[in-house]
């Protein structure tokens, strides 16, 4: 309204700027004293009138409108699969969806040779698409959705009324499956030796949810040598060793590697790994206690000897 009463202000203002230049040019050209006064009378009156007109004319404001239950919101979703690494657009990746009206089916469509896809004639909802079947590749997994109330500018509810066609955009980047780690994975004795922790699994953990898989194991050979492959190049990660157990002495889980990256066909030699031994919970021996009567115990300052399990 603000706004509409301001233009209605500047068009009184040169109605009026008008019309005193007028009044000027009439008392130069030698007009008498009577038809002096009567054109700024005039003018005046022609300027109220002029407000009057505009008023009648009914110069409405046009606000949002919600649309109407009737109406029909329609929508798409569509966008790009890239090589995360490159940028280069990938072809033939196999693009699935559910959610909506169709959250009990699963539908799918395939990137074109510039690794573009849509997806049309959508109910308004939460959609959930994934991007797989792309060779050497990891999978993505991305949400989009249609709105179910839209505003839009119209002079009455009854003009919101229609259908609707709502875009969203969404786009994926894939990494490649082609880097790795390796190294040696030593189980520490309790004679001060260390012998080779064959059998231990290893563990790299992609920090990216959107990223699957985003686990990845392998476990270590006889000589307590691993070779983790086929990892993705790119996100971020952290490499562990689990809890491992030989049969007698049980080590505890190792970071290796804490928020780590990999290069496009980099296989990072993370060297030689001495496991921890895992801490256990200490028990009390040659105790014999009746009635809160210690037997067989000589307390001294030490009091007892615990042990680990």
């Amino acid at each position: 309204y603000t706004t509409y009463f301001i233009k209605q202000l500047n068009i009184l203002l040169v109605i009026l700027i008008f019309t005193m230049f007028l009044s000027s040019r009439s008392k130069n050209k030698g007009l008498t004293m009577r038809n002096s006064h009567r054109i700024p009378v005039v003018s005046i009156f022609l300027a109220i009138t002029s407000i009057f007109i505009l008023s009648a004319c009914g110069e409405e404001i046009v606000e949002p409108k919600q649309a109407e239950q009737d109406a029909i919101v329609i929508g798409s979703i569509h966008g790009v699969v890239k090589n995360a690494t490159t940028g280069a657009r990938l072809s033939g990746v196999t693009v699935t969806w559910a959610g909506g009206d169709t959250a009990l089916s699963v539908q799918s469509t395939t990137t074109d040779d510039k690794g573009y896809y849509i997806i049309n004639g959508l109910n308004p909802g939460t959609y959930t698409l994934s991007f797989t079947g792309k060779k050497g590749f990891t999978e993505f997994t991305g949400t989009a959705g249609i709105p179910s109330v839209l505003l839009v500018v119209a002079l009455s509810e009854e003009d919101a009324k229609g259908v609707y066609y709502v875009t969203e955009n969404l786009n994926a980047n894939l990494y490649e499956l082609n880097g790795g780690f390796k190294g040696v994975i030593w189980a520490p004795l309790e004679d001060g030796t260390s012998k080779a922790a064959s059998g231990a699994t290893v563990q790299f953990d992609v920090n990216d949810p959107s990223v699957a898989p985003n686990v990845y194991k392998t476990t270590s050979g006889e000589d307590g040598s691993f070779s983790l492959a086929d990892l993705p190049a790119g996100p971020y990660g952290d490499l562990y060793v689990l809890p491992y157990s030989d049969g007698d002495v049980s080590y505890a889980t190792e970071l290796v590697k804490g928020y780590t990256e990999l290069f496009s066909g980099e296989v990072k030699d993370v060297g030689e790994i001495t496991l921890t031994l895992a801490t256990g919970t200490p028990f009390l021996v040659n105790s014999d206690f009746d009635d809160r009567n210690i037997v067989n115990i000589s307390i001294t300052s030490k009091i007892f000897n615990c042990f680990m399990k």
